[in-house]
């Protein structure tokens, strides 16, 4: 098996955001957790607890529970599951939310991949994102996540975006790929039906992603990367 754990909430949602997760809940933080480690029990209880190859902790926003409710789940995980030697264990994070001592807990629970929501390293992109953190402080996360001992990391950005120019994408690949991430996932920006940002389109206070302008900054991604 493989498992995915989903902790549903944020520090702030973003605009563009479907996803199950929600700001300003953090009193909902510790019932939760117990919440979500008696359901993982009773899971593993049910399957007589079978291998897990991988984990993955996402969201949401994982890092903005503090490091304990999160040992936590991963110790109800590895009590109900039979989690292997060896085995993959993913936790998203924020830049805005994690520094080094977080990323250091993390690898202290067992966390051997990270995989952080940079989205751009341009900072008028990332402020019409909803964004919390800066291109430098990204950089940053970054960096404190390889002191903190991460040796597998992913880097999240997004493309197509109202205005994103070929300059602009072309400097945020460039950036990331000279930070020698072991991955890069690149995700077209869709307006999701019931989100804020397709409220904002369908009144002409934003403009709607152009799908051939996406196309064009995808060719160029998978270009830029295959040269790196």
């Amino acid at each position: 098996l493989a498992l995915y754990v989903h902790i549903p909430f944020c520090a702030v949602r973003c605009h563009y955001c479907d996803f199950n997760t929600y700001a300003g809940l953090e009193r909902l933080y510790v019932p939760f957790t117990n919440a979500l480690v008696a359901e993982i029990e009773r899971a593993g209880a049910a399957r007589s607890r079978p291998d897990v190859r991988t984990v993955f902790i996402g969201g949401g926003t994982p890092t903005v529970l503090p490091p304990a409710q999160l040992a936590r789940v991963l110790d109800a995980c590895r009590t109900a599951f039979k989690v292997l030697p060896g085995a993959e264990v993913t936790s998203e994070a924020n830049p805005g939310t994690a520094d080094r001592a977080h990323f250091a807990a993390l690898r202290s629970m067992g966390v051997n991949r990270l995989s952080m929501g940079v989205q751009s390293f341009d900072d008028a992109e990332l402020k019409w994102l909803g964004r919390i953190h800066g291109a430098d402080e990204a950089a940053a996360a970054y960096d404190a996540a390889r002191a903190a001992g991460f040796t597998n990391i992913n880097l999240d950005f997004m493309f197509g975006l109202p205005g994103q120019s070929p300059a602009t994408w072309k400097a945020t690949l460039a950036r990331a790929v000279a930070l020698r991430p072991e991955h890069l996932s690149l995700y077209s920006l869709t307006v999701e039906h019931g989100t804020p940002l397709a409220t904002q389109v369908s009144r002409g206070l934003s403009a709607a992603p152009d799908d051939d302008l996406a196309a064009d900054l995808y060719s160029l991604a998978a270009d830029a990367l295959a040269a790196a």
